[in-house]
């Protein structure tokens, strides 16, 4: 016995009035929650109904894991395969091999994963068939090690470099942690010259229940010294900072966050906007209002607004989006799911 999900999506017809469906994305699982087949349907505004657009079906290994995954377009008439995806797991590597057909299959892409005996990522590595060369090339990579705690402190990344025919090094993430396994510091580094230099970096601290209370976002100014940047041991001479706050209730619910951005005239941070939470008696999300900060009138002007439904079940079945304008709410866009009955395999 199967089980289908519809998600519908629509947008406000100021004309009309009315909501105006836009497109609509249905998908079948099995008995056990495996995703078996998803049909998007998107607005033909030439006759303003939906139609077929495309699907992908998923096949599985007994195990569970995804064995292959096929993507279908409709041309009026019947379906043509458009892509076609195979899983491969092997010990503690996986591989994705991708075909696509709608270049006569010139275009093929492997994904290559690899863990260690703990399960921890070491290596992700994407490479494709070049059509021209009739060879295999790379494309991206990256490289993982963790403490022993299994948190990830470093993670390097490269990019395939035609001229040498080998990977390049492009940038490393360093990550710290604090007792309890949340990450306190994010660091992105670049080369330059054979130097790691700091280009952006991200400071996160917390309270004594490990809810994030602020997020300090620093990123090198280039507009004011991008020369000194360049000749600097270390990359870090002037710094700018885009702090985010957080706040939450007595249930450790977040009920508002505020942000901001860096004002390079006066060389400082500054307000630039909140987003402000409202759950139900059962801890779900039900609205979210954002809005801007108005330098000139000194206060805070509502953008949009979102509010959410919940059925029976305690699943997202509604979300509604609004915009701020001529002092009051307008609709806006809205997705709607519906669940169908089971229906014969």
């Amino acid at each position: 016995m199967n089980k289908t999900e519809i998600k519908y999506d629509y947008f406000w017809d100021d004309t009309t009035l009315d909501w105006k469906i836009e497109s609509k994305e249905q998908s079948i699982y099995d008995k056990n929650g495996y995703l078996l087949e998803t049909i998007w349907y998107s607005l033909d505004k030439l006759i303003d109904k939906l139609k077929i657009d495309s699907k992908v079906d998923y096949e599985y290994y007994e195990d569970g894991k995804k064995k292959k995954s096929i993507k279908y377009f409709w041309d009026d008439h019947d379906w043509k395969k458009s892509r076609e995806t195979e899983y491969q797991y092997n010990g503690l590597e996986e591989k994705v091999f991708t075909i696509d057909y709608e270049d006569n299959g010139k275009w093929k892409w492997e994904w290559i994963k690899q863990r260690d005996n703990n399960g921890n990522l070491i290596l992700e590595a994407e490479y494709y068939l070049d059509p021209e060369l009739g060879k295999w090339k790379g494309a991206d990579k990256s490289e993982y090690t963790y403490d022993n705690k299994r948190n990830n402190i470093t993670e390097i990344v490269y990019h395939w470099n035609d001229d040498t025919n080998d990977w390049e090094t492009m940038y490393k993430f360093e990550r710290e942690y604090n007792n309890i396994g949340k990450i306190t510091k994010d660091e992105c580094l670049y080369q330059y010259a054979g130097i790691w230099k700091m280009d952006e970096k991200v400071e996160t601290e917390y309270d004594s229940k490990g809810n994030i209370i602020k997020e300090k976002i620093c990123f090198f100014d280039e507009q004011i010294s991008f020369e000194t940047l360049k000749i600097s041991s270390l990359g870090t001479d002037i710094w700018c900072e885009q702090p985010i706050e957080y706040f939450y209730d007595n249930l450790d619910n977040l009920i508002k966050k505020v942000t901001y951005s860096w004002d390079f005239v006066v060389g400082d941070s500054v307000l630039y906007s909140k987003s402000e939470y409202v759950y139900d008696e059962l801890g779900n999300e039900i609205e979210e209002v954002y809005s801007e900060w108005d330098e000139e009138i000194g206060d805070w002007k509502k953008d949009w607004k979102r509010k959410d439904t919940y059925n029976t079940n305690n699943i997202k079945i509604r979300e509604i989006y609004y915009k701020w304008s001529e002092n009051k709410w307008k609709n806006l866009r809205k997705w709607e799911l519906e669940f169908l009955q089971e229906i014969p395999f």
